[in-house]
C-alpha cells in the first residue's frame, strides 16, 4: 500500500517508517533502508509488513516509548519524542531522535529517527573547550 507521502520526505536525512493504525509498517524511506543496510537488517522488505510496536515491545528499556507510541496510535496524543542510544559494537556512541506524529487526515502515523550524534558531540567538545572536563556521553 502506498500513501504517496514519501515523495516528499523520503530524502530528509532521517530513518523514516509510515505506519497504519493497527502498528503495521506500511512505507519507509531511502534512510531508513540505508540504516538497515548499514546494520545488518535481515528482514526481508525493509520491514514493510511487520508490526512496530511488537519490535519496540522486545526491548525492555522501550515500555515508556511503547506506552506513548499506543497512545499516539489511539489518538490519546499527537506527538512522542524521545532520545534513545543506538550504539553500534564496532562503532563510536550514536544517539538518535525519535519523533512520532499522527498525519493530518488521521490515516497513519509517521515515526522519525534522527542522528544527532554529531550535534551532541559538538556540545561535548564545546563543554570540554570551555573547561568542563565532565563533559561526556553517556548511555
Amino acid at each position: 500500500m502506498n500513501y504517496g507521502i514519501l515523495p516528499a520526505i523520503g530524502q530528509l536525512p532521517a530513518n523514516i517508517a509510515v505506519l497504519d493504525f493497527s502498528g503495521l509498517i506500511v512505507e519507509v524511506n531511502n534512510g531508513w533502508r540505508l540504516f538497515g543496510r548499514e546494520n545488518g537488517l535481515a528482514t526481508a522488505n525493509h520491514c514493510i509488513g511487520q508490526d512496530y510496536l511488537a519490535a519496540c515491545r522486545q526491548d525492555a528499556s522501550s515500555d515508556v516509548l511503547t506506552r506513548e507510541l499506543e497512545d499516539l496510535i489511539a489518538g490519546r496524543r499527537q506527538l512522542v519524542m524521545r532520545w534513545y542510544p543506538c550504539h553500534h559494537p564496532d562503532q563510536l556512541k550514536r544517539w538518535f531522535i525519535l519523533l512520532g506524529a499522527r498525519d493530518d487526515d488521521g490515516k497513519r502515523i509517521v515515526i522519525s529517527h534522527i542522528d544527532v550524534t554529531v550535534v551532541l558531540n559538538a556540545g561535548v567538545m564545546a563543554r570540554l573547550e570551555t573547561g568542563d572536563h565532565d563533559a561526556r556521553l553517556h548511555s
